[in-house]
């Protein structure tokens, strides 16, 4: 309200505290991420469990744990998927979205993509290309996917 009212940009510096109990951290998390390919590079299967630390407070605990993999499946071909996503009460403070849920999980994939591609001489643009998500799929979810506009 203040940078409307003034015209111009307005700073808040938190203290340490301030920090901790007034805004949300990120959720840190552990990803095991178990995937198979065929010859050619193609995911067949993909099974994923996922512990993340959800602080001392639920906020938006069932959401945070789905949405790693509703942003994974619009990116890459998963269609034998299995995921468990558990969010785990700690002594924290309250956990909250930081740039996006699951930073730990895309990473994961994508490394995970990188290892295999080597292991059979496919480079990692070939790896990602050959998984992508094509217009027209269906993600496990059943989402459709569309033409960027």
């Amino acid at each position: 309200m203040l940078a409307r009212k003034a015209s111009r940009p307005v700073k808040i510096a938190y203290s340490r505290e301030e920090n901790t109990i007034a805004t949300r951290q990120a959720h840190s998390m552990t990803a095991k991420i178990k995937t198979g390919v065929d010859r050619e590079g193609r995911v067949v299967a993909r099974d994923i469990t996922c512990h993340m630390d959800g602080g001392a407070y639920s906020s938006t605990g069932p959401i945070a744990v789905s949405v790693p993999f509703l942003c994974m499946e619009q990116a890459y071909r998963m269609d034998n998927v299995r995921y468990n996503g558990f969010r785990i009460f700690t002594n924290k403070p309250i956990r909250g979205m930081y740039r996006t849920h699951g930073r730990a999980f895309a990473c994961g994939i994508d490394l995970q993509l990188d290892m295999l591609g080597e292991e059979l001489g496919i480079d990692p643009v070939t790896m990602r290309l050959r998984n992508a998500r094509q217009v027209g799929d269906y993600t496990p979810t059943r989402s459709f996917v569309r033409a960027a506009a």
